[in-house]
């Protein structure tokens, strides 16, 4: 989300700073949703009981959190809100003036 107000301090509007966002950013949440799940799901193959179940378990969270959640979710969450995003700061649109 930070990269979202960064986006939407530039002066896009909210559809247009995640859409971006999520183009900038999307690769690199999913990258690390992989990597975790390989990490944790390598427990599945340990033959322990317990911890095949919570390795697969965990693996199937993470996708569902990186498909619903990060790729459905929060986008739409945002076009909905829209403008109410800025609620209670409003980010300036104009550009920061320096001191004289």
């Amino acid at each position: 989300m930070s990269r979202f107000k960064e986006i939407l301090a530039q002066g896009k509007s909210p559809e247009d700073a995640i859409r971006e966002a999520m183009e900038r950013m999307g690769g690199v949440i999913f990258s690390a949703v992989v990597i975790m799940a390989g990490t944790i799901g390598s427990m599945a193959l340990s033959g322990v009981a317990a911890l095949v179940e919570n390795g697969v378990a965990v693996v199937i969270g993470l996708f569902l959190y990186a498909a619903v959640l990060l790729g459905l979710f929060v986008p739409a969450a945002t076009a909905i809100v829209g403008e109410g995003l800025r609620w209670p700061f409003r980010y300036r649109r104009e550009a920061a003036s320096p001191a004289d």
